[in-house]
């Protein structure tokens, strides 16, 4: 971020904090209800305590991380490897031996003025249960010999200690941050703060109204059911919502009845502008400038009663989409465009299948190719402390290649200098992701364990198996380098992640001041 931006930054968050002492109390609260249920299980004051903690850990990560010196370019040099998607050089790289598996152990430890990542694990040995911050990391390689060509078993595993938090605590945060969605009650999760209709209906001064214009200046065309939605989350938020506000617009929240009382069907819109971008991250718009047309993708979450949530993203357009109906506190399925009344509200108690199906488009140097019915059955299983939802992808898409490389050669034309077509080295490649893995597939596990007095936990584990093919390769590293930011772009994200941090925490200043005042 420029000098000269940064002046301008510091005068408008001045300016509109100041603006902000009338903020009502009671629509604050309002807005803060899911991080403290998240952070606090519905005690405010405890919510500002973790949400401390969690400000000075990021603080400590970003200002003054201590890397081991060989650990951090062995990391440097797998992920050059993974840029360039060449998995044999990844695999050589790993320098633990532990067969058939080659591997890496990274861990990350908060200190008292540092935060340090290196091989082992300095300020608690042995320990089994991480702290705030605290993570383990495990990169794990096999080689595989087929038939058609040489595969890779790629495997990760990353540990993480959250705190406080646990997963009854995200459940019900999930569940106020939908009940403020769909402008509905707090249905008594936390009894200490107002509900939205109520803090409307007491905005007898017209406090709100300046949020409403601020709420409106994200786009002139918003309804006044979406300014009234808006309003309130501006005045909680204000600081965030003002750097938002500098990324982008939100062209459409469109929440309306669906036929019955109490359904809301929000299709949120945000579109983001380099022209805004640039005024304080320019390298990052230009970044995303360049990303023009490279992909356009749709995902759509299912259960056994219908779709839940559909999520798409369009690089050219820069706009990202989110499509659901909700009901007091809960995502609604959807068949044929009508709520199922009939579903049943999720209970984190009870296991639940889950299918998610995706089609992209993805446009690589004028060589358009489209990949149709990637889909991933999920299995939520509640555990002892939490829960666990495993992601398996076995079943190979349909994969369609037309287009102009370049704008001039059509790729028939490519075809016939390939040892295989463009689509049948995509659909080998695919498959191989979608069979190996001794018949899993791609898979993915996230588990949330703790709670109740005992610290959280998250854990994360992925694998699947790579065809290393030397036009995979080439494939694969044209769309890396446009996808993976360059160092000056990484440093605009530095610097947004920084502001966002100082946002929040300017926020998270006049939450604590109103609890103070009450």
């Amino acid at each position: 971020m420029t000098h000269l931006a940064r002046l301008g930054w510091l005068v408008l968050s001045f300016t509109f904090t100041t603006s902000l002492l009338a903020a009502p109390t009671e629509t604050v609260q309002w807005g803060w209800r899911p991080p403290v249920e998240l952070a606090g299980e519905g005690e405010p004051e405890a919510a500002v305590r973790q949400l401390r903690h969690y400000i000075q850990l990021q603080r400590l990560v970003m200002e003054r991380t201590d890397y081991h010196d060989q650990t951090r370019a062995f990391v440097d040099d797998l992920w050059e490897s993974l840029e360039s998607f060449d998995l044999e050089g990844f695999y050589q790289l790993l320098p633990e031996q532990q067969a058939p598996w080659r591997a890496l152990t990274v861990y990350g430890e908060v200190g008292p003025d540092q935060y340090h990542i290196g091989p082992e694990p300095r300020l608690r040995p042995g320990s089994d249960q991480p702290g705030l911050g605290d993570f383990r990391a495990e990169v794990r390689a096999r080689e595989i010999d087929a038939e058609d060509a040489t595969h890779y078993l790629l495997d990760a595993n990353v540990g993480i200690g959250l705190g406080n938090v646990g997963w009854p605590s995200v459940v019900r945060a999930a569940e106020e941050a939908l009940r403020m969605v769909g402008g509905q009650e707090t249905g008594q999760v936390t009894p200490r703060l107002t509900d939205l209709e109520g803090t409307l209906a007491r905005d007898s001064g017209g406090e709100l109204e300046v949020y409403r214009r601020q709420a409106r200046g994200l786009n002139p065309a918003l309804s006044e059911a979406e300014l009234d939605l808006l309003a309130p989350v501006w005045a909680s938020y204000p600081q965030m919502w003002q750097l938002v506000s500098g990324l982008g617009t939100l062209d459409d929240l469109l929440i309306v009845d669906e036929g019955e009382p109490g359904y809301r069907q929000v299709h949120g819109v945000f579109t983001l502008h380099p022209q805004r971008l640039a005024n304080a991250y320019p390298d990052l718009a230009r970044y995303l400038e360049r990303l023009d047309s490279l992909v356009k993708a749709e995902l759509n979450l299912y259960d056994e009663y219908g779709r839940l949530i559909r999520v798409g993203v369009d690089s050219e357009r820069l706009q990202g989409t989110l499509s659901m109906v909700v009901r007091d506190g809960q995502v609604v399925p959807v068949r044929y465009e009508k709520p199922v009344a009939e579903a049943p509200r999720f209970d984190p108690r009870e296991p639940r299948q889950l299918r998610a199906h995706v089609d992209a488009r993805l446009d690589v140097l004028g060589i358009i190719a489209e990949v149709e019915g990637m889909s991933f059955e999920i299995a939520y299983e509640p555990t002892a402390q939490g829960a666990r939802f495993v992601a398996q992808g076995r079943s190979v898409p349909r994969v369609g290649v037309g287009g102009r490389a370049l704008g001039v050669l059509p790729a028939s034309i490519i075809d016939v200098v390939l040892p295989k077509r463009i689509d049948q080295l995509m659909r080998d490649f695919l498959t191989v992701a979608c069979e190996g893995n001794s018949q899993q597939g791609i898979t993915g596990i996230v588990e949330v364990g703790g709670g109740a007095g005992e610290p959280g936990q998250l854990q994360l584990a992925a694998a699947f198996e790579g065809l290393d093919n030397f036009f995979v390769r080439i494939g694969m590293g044209i769309i890396n380098n446009r996808v993976i930011p360059g160092e000056r772009v990484s440093e605009d994200l530095k610097n947004l992640v920084n502001d966002a941090h100082q946002a929040f925490s300017s926020d998270l200043d006049q939450f604590e001041r109103l609890l103070v005042q009450r």
